[in-house]
Order: structure tokens, then sequence, then C-alpha cells
């Protein structure tokens, strides 16, 4: 493997603003000078905003309700995750669902963009979803952290993290070095016999 990613996105309609899930943001009175880059800069004066009042603005602007998984969907995205991988010759080290997210560690040959590497885990998921649940237009929230591991000791540990995510209702193991798809296993199998027979 070439490069490896950790890939996390939630599901849709699950994600609150930083506030609302308890992060503080830049909160200041006015008059007060804060430290900006090696200066200072006069911090224009902000109101107080109520998380609960974030999270349920946030809740209104959805245009479907929020998606989360059971323990039997958990297991049906995670057969597509390793699927999806299996095609693309990709390696999944590690993968944790919970009911709302998801987390893979990731190893690929070549150089695909990370953003096309959620957009085919979420997209092969998600028809699967959508065979079993009924139809949705969002499963999943629009992007995610695509976070590149680039020392194996990066890799071990997002291994690590992932191994112990907690509320994980589905996990997936090292799913090994890929191997070749069948169909074209047997293309080049026939081809080179074709090869021996001239």
């Amino acid at each position: 493997m070439e490069h490896c990613w950790l890939l996390t996105w939630s599901t849709y309609g699950t994600w609150v603003p930083d506030a609302a899930r308890g992060g503080t943001g830049e909160v200041a009175a006015a008059g007060r000078r804060a430290a900006r880059g090696h200066g200072t800069a006069e911090m224009p004066e902000r109101s107080f905003v109520d998380p609960r009042e974030r999270a349920a603005a946030a809740r209104r602007m959805l245009a479907e309700p929020p998606a989360s998984f059971s323990r039997r969907d958990a297991e049906m995205v995670v057969v597509e995750f390793r699927e999806t991988a299996r095609i693309r010759r990709w390696r999944i080290f590690a993968g944790a669902v919970t009911p709302t997210r998801v987390h893979l560690v990731v190893g690929v040959a070549d150089d695909p963009p990370a953003s096309g590497l959620l957009r085919d885990f979420k997209s092969y998921a998600s028809r699967a979803l959508n065979a079993d649940r009924g139809f949705r237009r969002r499963w999943w929230t629009r992007s995610g952290s695509t976070r590149p591991l680039r020392v194996e000791g990066q890799i071990l540990a997002a291994i690590e993290w992932v191994q112990k995510c907690p509320e994980t209702i589905a996990r997936i193991a090292d799913t090994g070095e890929p191997q070749e798809p069948a169909a074209r296993a047997t293309e080049r199998q026939s081809d080179g016999e074709g090869e021996r027979r001239r």
C-alpha cells in the first residue's frame, strides 16, 4: 500500500454544530483583545447563542429525518464496504460503524483523491440500505474527514483508535492484501493459456 487514510463521516442529520456538542467557539465581550497569529486584534462583539438553540436550528434545516443504524444495518454496511474495497483493490486495515458514524483506515496502491474513497464507500452502502430499508436521498453527511496517514506509527495508532471506538456495533478487521478480482484473474489466465498454445 502506498497511501493510507483515516476516513470518518457521519450519518445524515446526526452532526450538529460544535457549540451544540459542547465545544467552545470564539466568544468575546466588546473591547476585549485576543491573540491571533503573532499579534493581537480587536475582536468584534459576539452574542452568546444557547447550544440547544443552535442544535434546534440545525435540525430545522434537515431535508429528511436523521439517519441512524441498527446492528443489522451496520453489518450490511460493513459487507458493502468490504465488497467495495475488494472491487477497487483497496485494503481496509480497520473499520468501525456506530449508530451515527463510520471510521475506516484504508490503504490504496494508487493515488485516488480521498474524496473518491468517501464517495465510493458511501454510494455502494447507500444502494444496499435503500434496497433493504426503503429509499432515502441522503444516508450520509455531504463530506467527511480524510486524514492522510504518512508513516507506520500513524497507521498503527489510527488502527488502534478505530478498534477501540466506543459505541461500535459492527467492525471490520484487516481485509488483507487486495486480491485481484476473479473476472480479471480468469481473463489473464485464459490470455496466458492462449499464449502458451501459440
